[in-house]
């Protein structure tokens, strides 16, 4: 997991990875980002299966950003594929 956080250090500087305390998932938190599942929609185009941080709330969502599923990711691939998805959905979270 440490490696996934430094790609997204690396790659997404704007946004804010939150630390997993368990798991393979990771969030990402990004504070300029009013529609998370946009973003979604925009990874999807380029081969991203991410989801909106927002649906995993049960009434008005807190915080927005995107959930990441690392489990079936090796690690030599995670900073390339974090890379990729940064270009896919950088110029609406900048």
């Amino acid at each position: 997991m440490a490696f996934a956080l430094r790609a997204l250090r690396s790659h997404l500087k704007d946004a804010t990875p939150l630390e997993p305390s368990g798991g393979f998932h990771l969030s990402v938190l990004f504070p300029k980002c009013s529609d998370d599942v946009e973003l979604c929609r925009r990874a999807a185009e380029q081969g991203f299966a991410v989801e909106p941080l927002s649906s995993f709330y049960q009434y008005s969502a807190q915080l927005r950003g995107l959930v990441l599923g690392l489990g079936a990711m090796s690690e030599r691939i995670i900073d390339t594929a974090i890379r990729r998805l940064s270009e896919s959905i950088t110029a609406d979270t900048a």
